[in-house]
C-alpha cells in the first residue's frame, strides 16, 4: 500500500510541475486566455497616487499588450467611492475634476470595447487627500 501512495504522490507532482511550467510558459507568450504571469524583483514597490480635492484629472490607460486606438470602439470609465458611483464618462482620455472637499479612498474601473467584439478591463485605486488644515484642540491647558 505504501508504494501506492508513494507513486500517486510522484504523480502528482509531476503533473503539478509540467502544469505550472505550461502555465507560464502560455502566460509569457501572451497565450493565456484570461490572466498572465508578471515577474518582477522582490525589492519594488507599486506606488500610490494621492490627490487633492478639486483638482484636475486626465484618465489614461496602459496595456501589457499592444493596442491600437483605432481598435478601439469605446472606453467606458467609472469613478467609484465604496459601492457609490460618483462620475462616469466615455472617450479615451477624458478629464475631469474632483470633487472640492471630498477626501478618502476612490476606485477607478475602464472599460474597453473593441473592434473585434471583445472588451477590456481594468481598475485602480487612488487616494484623495483633505488639503484643508484641520484645528488641534488640547484636551488640558499647557504651559509651553
Amino acid at each position: 500500500m505504501p508504494g501506492k501512495i508513494k507513486y500517486t504522490l510522484e504523480c502528482i507532482c509531476i503533473a503539478w510541475t509540467i502544469g505550472t511550467i505550461g502555465w507560464w510558459v502560455a502566460s509569457t507568450l501572451n497565450i493565456m486566455p484570461y490572466y498572465r504571469v508578471k515577474i518582477f524583483p522582490v525589492n519594488t514597490v507599486n506606488p500610490t497616487i494621492s490627490l487633492f480635492p478639486g483638482q484636475k484629472i486626465r484618465l489614461n490607460f496602459d496595456s501589457n499588450s499592444i493596442i491600437s486606438h483605432s481598435d478601439i470602439n469605446s472606453a467606458h470609465w467609472s469613478l467609484l467611492k465604496g459601492r457609490k458611483t460618483l462620475f462616469t464618462e466615455e472617450g479615451l482620455e477624458p478629464t475631469f475634476t474632483l470633487p472640492p472637499t471630498t477626501g478618502g479612498s476612490y476606485q477607478l474601473k475602464v472599460t474597453l470595447n473593441m473592434s473585434d467584439n471583445t472588451s477590456l478591463t481594468g481598475q485602480t485605486n487612488f487616494y484623495v487627500v483633505q488639503d484643508l488644515p484641520k484645528q488641534v484642540t488640547l484636551s488640558a491647558p499647557t504651559d509651553i
